[in-house]
């Protein structure tokens, strides 16, 4: 990717070699290329660095500054030599090893790459980025996607498509009926320009057919005499809720550059508003431009916004202080028109390398482009998928043939996830930059299904499928190896049935948002009683895939486990006239959240077969390191005796421990404020103590268990109806009192609760 505009915004990290280090031989030399190096003119400093090397081929300076040249111009492919110059030294500045991984990346090179990406962050500390090795199917192609180069591209820089409405937006530095003469000092070519084509409305991955209409048809400037001017514009992104656009560009005003403290031009968002047209015209984007964002600054970049479909939030790249690297991603919110509430989306999504050019979908699913997350090589497009709990996954790559060897960014992706574009630098006919469309195939239906004892594949088993979105119904009979298939629309909601003569009807529901849906189905005889769990999350009753059940028989211990299938269904034959214990539970990826394990116990009496039971356990999802307060956990006043209402609640506690026998808790204890801080800490330590001690007499192992009092000091932040928060005595004056504290207000605040330390 060319670093007309990445390189704008990245942080130079200087080599941490001593100057002394520097050979006398060709110092003045080197000194000189330092001047063009710090100007951004790594083609004339590259030049120089290696004229001086051929007499200091040991020089790690030399070999650091050259393997950056070469990063900066896109060719870090030929960095490897240089940064393993330095990389291979245990004392050298850890971020030559980051980097040495990225090009043994861009080369292919996978093994020695994830080797050398695990050693940077084990000695930067963040063993969460630690992989044991290459993800299995990060080397598979995925032939879902059809890719093609647009004919449109230019032998310059062509990337970050843009398509909305019947227009494809993009950018680049082409010549071509740019009115600009004045050249980029980094790239040595013109300043990049927004561009805009019409497309065929029918298919955003075609161009309008025909020569006649491709002549009269090219790309032309957008908005040419007020938002293309003098430095770079662009990429853009559309805000569906308010008609406006979003353009990033250098940070000047009119014809004079903006330059920060460091003496550099950095990158800012700016709004162009959609002006509606008279009777007889549509209307089109105006030439206004306004900066409605807080956190803009001289001193640092915000870049390449993406803006949700309900217009509330915005997620943009940006250099500012604080980051985990070069650029990280933001969320800013919406609030009376302006973007503002900017934070970091973390390091989960966020590297020392950069992420880039976000792209949000309706459904919150993010797109972006990162050169610090293990990847093909270059930067990689990566998809991350909102949580319920607020929270994006941790990013997937979306492998050959969207990603390559090569820098691969800027995705634009239609809301069906079956069509877009996205851009690429790998070898083509045009060279540079260029932008690629892409088709998705329709998304498919797969089932294997087979006797859940015998483990043997069922042929002539009926499965219909029903969109409930439209009502269309399939009806697909498995093959003699239990095997049926069938296309399936995105974006849509479907019903599963399988019926098979002599076994257990199956039914089940499904979502097709972003991948094909595999599944393996067990099917019981129907001579018995059957047990169908479906295990969903207390908070969304969405089903849970995939999570462990176990079924225990009270008596004799006997436990029979499985998993459920993608659709969170697990089914177990069972006896009449017993009693049983049912657990389930599920491991998720992020060590911050964790699903609390849950049993329920239930018997067969009465019941007799053949019959049908069904049952749903929720899990309910809980934030390590956060306070959870417990319910109705009352005590009398000035005791901290264990009250028999407390003990019944306190037992369901006991029951969370020892559904989950890894599970390490602290148990704390609050007061209101209305007697003196030493007096409220030593009750709240006594009440602490006194529900501790019940849950180890309950048989709860107390190394798990920590007590802690805080008495008022962590007061619950409640308002009262004047709108004011109540004030604890301590904070008066002498004589004065609170009428703001209710008794309700009083109560909040004396509360008991747990948090998670360990599971």
């Amino acid at each position: 990717m060319r670093r007309i505009y990445l390189g704008l915004i990245l942080i130079f990290t200087l080599l941490s070699i001593s100057p002394n280090l520097l050979a006398q031989k060709g110092g003045i030399q080197i000194k000189r290329a330092d001047v063009f190096y710090n100007q951004f003119d790594f083609r004339t400093a590259l030049e120089i660095y290696e004229s001086v090397l051929k007499r200091n081929e040991d020089n790690l300076y030399l070999n650091g500054r050259i393997g950056n040249c070469y990063k900066f111009l896109n060719q870090i492919v030929d960095a490897e030599a240089f940064y393993e110059a330095v990389a291979k030294f245990d004392d050298t500045d850890p971020i030559y090893k980051f980097y040495y991984a990225q090009s043994l990346l861009a080369n292919g090179k996978y093994d020695a790459g994830l080797e050398f990406m695990n050693t940077y962050y084990e000695i930067m500390g963040n063993e969460s980025r630690v992989l044991k090795s290459i993800p299995n199917d990060l080397l598979v192609n995925d032939t879902r996607y059809k890719i093609k180069i647009e004919e449109f591209n230019s032998n310059f820089s062509d990337f970050s498509p843009y398509f909305l409405k019947d227009e494809l937006f993009f950018i680049s530095n082409r010549t071509a009926d740019v009115f600009l003469s004045r050249n980029d000092v980094w790239s040595q070519r013109p300043f990049t320009q927004v561009y805009r084509l019409k497309m065929d409305k029918k298919d955003v991955s075609k161009e309008v057919d025909e020569k006649e209409e491709k002549a009269k048809n090219k790309p032309e400037v957008f908005n040419q005499s007020s938002v293309s001017k003098r430095f770079h514009e662009g990429p853009v992104c559309w805000d569906a809720s308010q008609n406006d656009l979003y353009i990033t560009r250098s940070n000047y005003n009119d014809t004079k550059p903006i330059k920060g403290d460091d003496n550099e031009v950095n990158l800012k968002i700016v709004k162009v508003a959609f002006v509606n047209g008279s009777d007889d015209a549509n209307g089109d984007f105006g030439g206004k431009m306004v900066d409605n964002t807080s956190f803009s600054s001289d001193e640092y970049s915000i870049a390449y916004p993406t803006v949700t479909a309900d217009g509330n939030y915005m997620i943009f790249a940006s250099d500012m202080p604080g980051g985990y690297g070069g650029l990280d991603l933001y969320l800013a919110e919406n609030v009376g028109g302006l973007w503002t509430n900017a934070i970091n989306l973390g390091e989960f999504i966020n590297t020392p390398g950069n992420e880039a050019f976000p792209h949000i979908m309706p459904n919150g699913t993010l797109y972006f482009s990162s050169d610090g997350l293990f990847g093909l090589g270059g930067y990689d497009v990566f998809e991350s998928k909102l949580k319920p709990d607020g929270f994006f996954s941790t990013p997937r790559n979306l492998r050959d043939p969207i990603n390559s060897t090569f820098d691969d960014f800027g995705i634009w992706i239609d809301d069906l996830f079956t069509h877009g574009y996205f851009t690429s630098n790998r070898p083509s006919e045009f060279g540079g930059d260029d932008i690629y469309s892409f088709e998705r195939d329709a998304f498919i239906f797969e089932a294997i299904i087979y006797d859940s004892k015998t483990q043997e594949r069922l042929a002539d088993a009926e499965v219909i499928l029903v969109n409930l979105e439209d009502g269309n119904q399939v009806v697909l009979s498995s093959n003699e190896d239990g095997y049926v298939s069938a296309n399936i629309l995105p974006n849509s909601r479907y019903k599963l049935t399988i019926n098979k003569v002599d076994f257990v009807l199956e039914k089940a529901e499904f979502t097709t948002l972003e991948d094909n849906v595999y599944a393996e189905v067990p099917l019981l005889k129907n001579f018995g009683i059957v047990l169908d769990i479906t295990v969903v999350d207390q908070d969304t009753q969405e089903e849970i895939p995939y999570a462990s059940i176990s079924l225990i028989e009270l008596k004799t211990e006997k436990e029979v486990n499985a998993t459920a299938n993608k659709f969170g269904k697990a089914s177990f034959a069972i006896d009449s006239e017993v009693e049983y214990r049912i657990r389930a539970s599920k491991t998720l990826d992020d060590p911050n959240f964790v699903y609390l394990a849950v049993s329920n116990d239930f018997n067969t009496y009465g019941t007799q077969a053949p019959a049908q039971l069904y049952t749903t356990i929720e899990l309910k999802m809980q934030c390590v390191g956060c306070e959870i307060v417990i319910e109705d956990i009352l005590y009398d006043l000035d005791k901290y005796a264990i009250r028999p209402d407390a003990a019944k609640i306190l037992s369901k506690l006991v029951k969370v421990l020892a559904d989950n026998p890894s599970l390490e808790i602290e148990l704390s204890s609050h007061t209101d404020c209305r007697a003196s801080q030493k007096y409220n800490m030593w009750l709240s330590a006594k009440r602490a103590e006194a529900a501790v001690n019940y849950i180890i007499e309950s048989g709860i192992d107390y190394r798990r268990l920590t007590a802690a009092g805080y008495g008022e000091s962590q007061p619950l932040q409640v308002a009262g109806i004047s709108g004011l928060y109540c004030t604890c005595e301590d904070d008066l004056g002498p004589g004065e009192t609170d009428n703001r504290c209710t008794e309700q207000m009083h109560q909040l605040n004396r509360r008991t609760a747990f948090t998670i330390l360990k599971n």
